[in-house]
């Protein structure tokens, strides 16, 4: 699933997490995502979700 990238905000605890189109909030640890990037979603049944930025420039993995 591709999701688009709204905003990137962080926490009172400065933990960033960016947010999409479709709603979902998501942890994130890599200052190198920004507003108006794509990401693949990647979920899987029982395992963590994978995120690729960049369309597979770099992956993150939460």
């Amino acid at each position: 699933m591709h999701c688009k990238i709204q905003s990137v905000e962080s926490s009172p605890n400065c933990i960033l997490y960016i947010k999409t189109h479709d709603g979902r909030e998501i942890r994130s640890y890599d200052p190198r995502i920004e507003a108006n990037d794509t990401i693949k979603l990647e979920l899987e049944a029982g395992a963590n979700p994978n995120i690729y930025i960049g369309w597979g420039l770099y992956e993150v993995k939460i």
